[in-house]
């Protein structure tokens, strides 16, 4: 038998619907404002997963806008395009950004051959 714990003995809580991988995962934000004017701002990923990801920037940005990110893990390429969900002011002055997931590629930096490699992102439909 399991003995009860109470919810405030075990901590937090996960509420989450996908796990996530925590950072710092170094990437690319290749379109901050979706304006194209700021290309290529150096950032890190506190946090990604599935669904979402946190990451901070010198530079404001707002709710509702897009963004297109560049990461690498391990041997794949992950590009992904999230719309910002929440912008939060840090204490060192730069923004951390909640980003909603909603759309992702995957590209293999190698597969057995040595070749690059394209991985699907969304199933086919045959």
């Amino acid at each position: 038998m399991r003995p009860e714990i109470s919810l405030k003995a075990q901590g937090t809580v996960e509420r989450r619907a996908a796990p996530r991988l925590c950072g710092p995962l170094p990437a690319v934000a290749l379109d901050v404002t979706g304006s194209g004017q700021k290309l290529g701002v150096y950032t890190v990923l506190d946090n990604l997963s599935a669904g979402g990801f946190y990451l901070r920037l010198a530079q404001p940005a707002r709710a509702g806008e897009n963004l297109l990110i560049v990461t690498q893990i391990s041997q794949a390429v992950i590009v992904l395009r999230g719309s910002i969900l929440r912008v939060e002011r840090q204490e060192d002055g730069t923004y951390g950004l909640a980003v909603a997931v909603v759309r992702h590629q995957i590209f293999s930096l190698a597969d057995a051959s040595g070749k690059q490699k394209r991985v699907p992102s969304e199933p086919s439909s045959q």
